[in-house]
């Protein structure tokens, strides 16, 4: 009789045991579903991350292209500026030479009359 005892106690122990193991397992699957749905959870905020910085990264392209437009157009504009003094000085520069070209006109006539 002791030794059926024995035995049904061991059954009892080995089936609570398997229920242990059981339950445990259960955990885990939990725990795994846990983790699984942070990580895809985190895989979208990085996907999110890197859209927004590629986002950012073409603004900062942007932003860059047009300085340096603004920049090239700054160039045109003193290259303008300098041409039309340099129009400007040569306009004088003849207009002086036509001047003294016409005053020794003048004075040839006055030398020599035609």
């Amino acid at each position: 009789m002791l030794n059926e005892n024995a035995g049904a106690i061991n059954a009892y122990a080995q089936i609570g045991a398997i229920a242990q193991r059981r339950d445990l397992i259960e955990k885990q699957k939990l725990q795994t579903l846990a983790i699984q749905s942070q990580t895809r959870e985190l895989e979208n905020q990085t996907r999110e991350l890197q859209k927004s910085n590629r986002i950012e990264k073409d603004r900062a392209n942007i932003e860059n292209q047009r300085l340096s437009i603004e920049s090239q157009r700054a160039q045109a504009e003193a290259s303008e500026r300098k041409h039309r003094r340099l129009q400007a000085d040569q306009l004088k520069q003849v207009r002086v030479l036509m001047a003294d070209c016409m005053e020794s006109i003048e004075r040839l006539k006055k030398l020599k009359p035609i």
